[in-house]
């Protein structure tokens, strides 16, 4: 009877696991659409009057009845001021908010490339097989996907013995690579049909598949190819047997694998010239063969830390005591909603730069010590020398303009930056945070961090999530403007991710030697 249990479980697990790996196409992908920025709550009269009495009633012993008279003047006279107040910030917020989801809509409709490489990498972060935006070019898209590895397929399947007795039997190779192709369409039917969806303006995705080679145990391309919207949205995907016909629709596609005992191999990337360009300008193009796809292997598959915390509500009301402290006087009509803006992990936004390109950035802790350190990033996000690496033992850039101020003996480390004298091979100034390298520790105690990016009246803030095995992270970066021929263009990102062993990952990363 227990046996029978259990050949009934593994066999319910092996078929889940093929629906689950043949069936990624079927799903619906709802077209985008216009983001709808939810109105802003109604504040009533009853409502403000409840505020202020809870605050003006606070240490008032219920006897002390000239007490209680006075603190009810102060709310008849302050709750209105206080409901006008509420109600015009909360116009500004949903103004802000309306103004920041058009300017996000159309960049997507003019295939901005960051704003589409960020649209599709929130959409394909929940997939089987992992998929990365690499680059935006007109209305071509670059994808990388990461197939599961063959190796992972269950080594046994549901079967008949010769008397008909249900068992389980051996998995042959033909049959886990016929199984593992039509699992690598589904995956990439999929990949492509969510992309066309969640991109209205893209016409073209180009895919390299990349897995670990069975036979070799290294990483591979073992499928690229272009597809173009109007042939994949032409085809009816019914059926699980329905993806194999991905490899058809292709513009042009190269595939290595077949449905034979030794049919998973890795394309030729000499015979593969577009193939070979995109991973160039994907990977860091100095790391030597194999390590170019380990790289974009770890990439892909890397735990991406959450976001920071639950999401901040931008109608929350304004606390009464914060109001009447006189940090957001009654008479100010809240300026200040339209000149600091929190964002979130992974979000970028334009930077404006004052006239004299000067930019500075706080780092504020107060529960834990962190080191601040820049990186002088190239165009494939290495440094050009040591030079370009700014922190505690040499806190200025060659060029001078880039200089660090430590924390000591505030809790605030500064970082300033003159944007306009920058030399013009610096493409990007990625602003990182480390743990004390001498007590070997990580990131773990620190919960109240806040980067702050000063520039032309206007804050950007933003509270990083720390994951606790980190020791190093990258917190923001600042960047050129892909789209300025120029390069005086620059925009902000919230990165927030980081290395477990620290300021030795982030250095090796970003091409600097520590001694």
């Amino acid at each position: 009877m227990a046996a029978q249990q259990q050949l009934e479980t593994e066999s319910a697990t092996v078929e889940r696991f093929r629906t689950e790996t043949t069936t990624a196409h079927l799903q619906d992908f709802p077209s985008a659409a216009p983001p709808v920025v939810p109105s802003p709550p109604a504040r009533t009269e009853a409502w403000a009057l409840g505020e202020a009495k809870r605050f003006h009633r606070q240490g008032i012993s219920l006897v002390d009845r000239a007490g209680r008279a006075a603190a009810k003047e102060r709310v008849q006279a302050e709750a209105p001021v206080y409901l006008a107040d509420e109600r015009q910030r909360l116009a500004a917020a949903y103004e802000e908010l309306r103004g920041q989801a058009d300017a996000w809509w159309r960049g997507l409709l003019a295939n901005d490339t960051d704003i589409v490489c960020e649209a599709l990498n929130f959409a394909y972060a929940d997939n089987r097989a992992l998929a990365c935006a690499v680059g935006v070019e007109g209305g071509t898209v670059s994808v990388v996907m990461r197939q599961p590895d063959a190796d992972s397929w269950p080594e046994r399947v549901p079967g008949l013995t010769s008397g008909g007795r249900p068992t389980m039997k051996a998995l042959t190779k033909r049959d886990r690579n016929a199984w593992w192709l039509s699992s690598l369409c589904a995956h990439l039917t999929a990949t492509l049909r969510e992309g066309f969806a969640v991109a209205p303006s893209l016409q073209v995705i180009n895919v390299a598949v990349l897995t670990r080679i069975p036979a070799t145990h290294r990483l591979g391309v073992v499928t690229y190819g272009s597809w173009s919207r109007h042939r994949l949205e032409a085809a009816r995907w019914l059926t699980a047997e329905d993806a194999l016909r991905v490899l058809d629709l292709a513009e042009e596609v190269t595939c290595a694998v077949t449905a034979t005992s030794s049919g998973i191999k890795a394309l030729d990337l000499a015979r593969e010239p577009a193939l070979a360009d995109l991973l160039r300008h994907t990977v860091d193009e100095d790391a030597p063969g194999a390590g170019d796809l380990s790289e974009l292997d770890a990439a892909l598959t890397a735990t991406t830390p959450p976001p920071g915390g639950a999401a901040v509500d931008p109608y929350a009301p304004l606390p009464y005591a914060t109001w009447h402290s006189g940090r957001h006087p009654s008479t100010t009509p809240a300026p200040a909603a339209a000149t600091e803006r929190w964002l979130t992990t992974g979000q970028n936004t334009p930077l404006l730069l004052p006239t004299d390109g000067i930019v500075t950035v706080d780092f504020t802790t107060a529960d834990a010590p962190a080191d601040v350190s820049v990186l002088l990033l190239g165009e494939h996000r290495q440094v050009a020398s040591d030079a370009d690496f700014v922190f505690y033992n040499q806190p200025a850039s060659a060029c001078g303009s880039v200089r660090l101020f430590p924390a000591e003996p505030t809790e605030t480390t500064q970082v300033r930056l003159n944007l306009l004298s920058l030399p013009p091979h610096v493409r990007t100034l990625a602003v990182a945070i480390n743990a004390d390298v001498d007590t070997e520790t990580t990131l773990v105690g620190l919960h109240q961090s806040q980067a702050r990016v000063h520039a032309a009246d206007h804050t950007w803030c933003y509270a990083p999530a720390v994951d606790p095995a980190l020791a190093a992270l990258v917190v923001l970066e600042l960047y050129r403007d892909s789209r300025d021929p120029l390069g005086a263009t620059w925009k902000v990102r919230a990165v927030g991710q980081g290395w477990a062993d620290g300021l030795a990952g982030l250095a090796r990363d970003h091409g600097v030697h520590v001694a």
